[in-house]
């Protein structure tokens, strides 16, 4: 494979398991009384955030893309 290839696989993975946290630690949050919401809210608002997290990797996917066909025609 392709360095291009595996940054982006680990990439992706990473970008995976932040997603898996933000449903819970809203929840954890929600009980330590870090936040005022409503329990029914969590997967409304949990999936706005998943959402906005695979808007940034989309955009960013290109620019690490670039960056790492620029880097790797300098060796």
């Amino acid at each position: 494979m392709s360095l291009e290839t595996d940054v982006g696989y680990a990439v992706n993975k990473m970008v995976a398991t932040i997603k898996e946290r933000i449903e819970e630690n809203l929840k954890l949050a929600v009980g330590k009384k870090m936040l005022t919401l409503e329990e029914q809210k969590i997967p409304g608002i949990s999936k706005l955030m998943k959402e906005s997290v695979d808007q940034g990797f989309v955009q960013g996917t290109e620019l690490l893309s670039n960056t790492l066909r620029a880097y790797s025609k300098k060796k």
